[in-house]
Formats: structure tokens, sequence, C-alpha cells
């Protein structure tokens, strides 16, 4: 009587595992943006040790989020801890690495702040300040407060003085 019921069981966890590998990688939103961020967690809960991939429209990999511990705030917002985003080029080389121990996500506009000190890493540069605002759509931001910035390569910093 038991084999019965175990060999269906096992069938039925065969079919759900192929049938889970044969689901579309998700499709990107207008802007070339992943839909991941529409994360199923709900209103004032927490998830630990989280990775958000994003892809543009041609399946690229532009950022990625890494997160010890994520509490969705409300339908729009998300608090990031220990939140390191990583940038890629088109080549998809890393570009650009931020790092912040408290920041929350807007879903919506896509902009991280945090009131905490931020670390932003470039091969040209490194640089720490006391809060940061960064859209993560054209990767432009400000940071405010006592900042520090180390410069390795200025050729790339330097302007024409036309």
């Amino acid at each position: 009587m038991m084999r019965p019921l175990a060999l269906a069981l096992v069938v039925l966890l065969m079919a759900s595992a192929a049938f889970a590998q044969d689901k579309p990688a998700p499709k990107p939103k207008e802007g070339g943006r992943s839909q991941l961020l529409s994360l199923p967690i709900p209103v004032d809960r927490e998830v630990r040790g989280i990775k958000i991939p994003y892809y543009t429209a041609e399946g690229r990999l532009e950022m990625n989020f890494d997160a010890t511990a994520v509490r969705r705030i409300d339908e729009t917002h998300l608090k990031l801890s220990h939140m390191r985003v990583e940038f890629f080029n088109t080549e998809g080389q890393s570009e650009m690495e931020i790092r912040l121990p408290a920041s929350i996500l807007d879903l919506e506009t896509e902009i991280i702040t945090s009131k905490e000190e931020a670390f932003i890493k470039r091969p040209d540069f490194q640089m720490n300040g006391q809060s940061l605002t960064f859209n993560t759509r054209t990767r432009k931001g400000k940071m405010t407060g006592k900042i520090q910035m180390i410069i390795f390569d200025r050729t790339n910093l330097t302007t024409d003085s036309k």
C-alpha cells in the first residue's frame, strides 16, 4: 500500500521539477529592466540573503543587487541591509560597486537612498560619504556629508579646457 503512494509522490515531484525547468526567463519590462523586483515579499516581512539580477532587453546582465536582508516597507519600497550593487558594462565586466549598510530602494523610481555611510568603487576612483541618493536607471547620484575620495586614474576625470 505504501509503495504506490511513494511512487506517485516521486512521479509528482519529478513532474513538478521538469515543469519548473521549462519556465521562461522573466521578460524585461519597458525601459529594458527585468521585472524581478516584483518580489513576492509581503509587507512588513523580511527575507534574508537575497540576490536580484537586472537584465537589459537583450538579456545582458546590467546589475546585481545583493543584500543580507530585505524587508518590504510598503508596496513600492524595500529596506535593504548590508546591500551591495554591482554594475556591469556592455562587455559584461564589473564597472562600479556601491555598498550601503542600510538603504531604501524605491521600486517605482529605482532610486536608492541611504542616510548611513556609503561606499562607491570604480576602477579609477573610490569614495565614501555620510549619505547617498543614487538613481540606478541613470547611474547618477548625490553623496552628502563628510566625503572622502581617492583617485587612482585621473585621465578619465579631466575635462577639455577649450
